[in-house]
């Protein structure tokens, strides 16, 4: 009987795509692996985990890693009062659920809107982004403001972003405006 050695089995059997992830840890993450008997979606007892698992500890690798995010770009979040006008003088609050990581960097209300409303806060979760209480003309921030520049804090995922409004015209007006921020995934 021959004996065959087979070269780079970690690539021919394709672990990181069995468990989702790249192997990393030392030899006690490795009995550990070996002697558990439910890991989401392999077999930590089949001999080809054991192979795979031996030959990246034999290489002074860790077991597991997590990775980060892999992409950031800069995107538009819009809020809209939509067809639910604020009548004059009432308050209203706009939100919105980033389904990515969110961190905005300019607010841009609407030119149609700006006259209309000041702006009472700007949450991130629960947190204010304003340094002080008061009221900001919204027009400070129209779309063609220049140098209003912000840097809000990070909106994680399932967190709310709001706007905070009042109308201060003498009719019910519709507020819309878009926050630009840096998105990662």
């Amino acid at each position: 009987m021959a004996n065959y050695e087979i070269l780079g089995s970690d690539d021919i059997l394709g672990w990181d795509e069995i468990i989702g992830a790249e192997l990393a840890g030392d030899d006690d993450d490795l009995a550990a692996l070996l002697g558990a008997t439910k890991v989401p979606g392999i077999n930590a007892n089949s001999h080809a985990a054991r192979m795979a698992l031996a030959a990246k500890a034999a290489r002074g690798k860790t077991l597991v890693t997590t990775r980060g995010p892999t992409k950031s770009r800069e995107q538009a979040l819009g809020f809209d009062s939509g067809s639910t006008l604020i009548a004059a003088g009432a308050a209203g609050t706009i939100t919105q659920n980033p389904q990515v990581v969110f961190k905005g960097k300019r607010i841009a209300v609407a030119a149609s809107s700006a006259a209309s409303f000041v702006i009472t806060d700007i949450r991130v979760g629960k947190q204010s982004q304003l340094v002080a209480s008061g009221n900001i003309p919204a027009e400070t921030l129209s779309q063609q403001a220049q140098g209003c520049a912000m840097s809000l804090d990070t909106c994680q995922i399932s967190m709310q972003l709001q706007i905070l409004v009042t109308n201060i015209s003498l009719a019910a007006a519709r507020f819309m405006a878009t926050i630009i921020g840096d998105t990662v995934e």
